[in-house]
């Protein structure tokens, strides 16, 4: 029986995707005794292996938003809050960002942290991994992935920019 790639599908991984990344974060790095260490985040849509934002990176980056706001873990950065600091500081998101750059950008949105995406074709199926960052230091709080069916409807979406 094919697998049906729909926006329920999506949600199904992108929750599962997100408890998978927020359970491994050691919790004295995300609370302190005044409170939480990170109350806003930044979502960047999801790369593909190119560097190149797709239609399936910004719908995932999307799901990720509402997934967390959502289940009230953290407040987020609105995408075009996002993409204005991104243009105003000349920065071009392939998927990857150094120490600076991450602090520039978080400074500028008032976050505590930010989440990086990156899509994969494997051929038989789709990676779609994820970073946490924190920004005052660009310490990696954590990582997950899960694969998505390799459907037509999920290569045109990665396909189309």
């Amino acid at each position: 029986m094919a697998v049906v790639t729909d926006a329920k599908y999506y949600e199904g991984k992108i929750n599962e995707l997100t408890e998978q990344l927020l359970k491994s974060i050691p919790k004295e790095k995300i609370e302190a005794k005044e409170g939480k260490l990170i109350n806003r985040v930044a979502i960047m849509d999801f790369v593909n292996s190119n560097g190149r934002v797709s239609a399936l990176g910004k719908y995932l980056g999307s799901k990720l938003s509402e997934t967390i706001i959502e289940k009230n873990y953290y407040k987020v950065a609105q995408r075009g809050e996002v993409l204005d600091a991104m243009k105003n500081n000349n920065i071009v998101f392939t998927g990857v960002m150094n120490n600076e750059t991450i602090k520039k950008l978080g400074e500028r949105l008032k976050v505590d942290a930010v989440f990086f995406g990156e899509i994969v074709d494997l051929g038989t199926n789709i990676d779609v991994n994820i970073k946490f960052i924190l920004v005052k230091d660009g310490e990696m709080l954590s990582a997950a992935s899960i694969d998505i069916e390799r459907t037509k409807s999920a290569v045109n979406l990665m396909e189309t920019y």
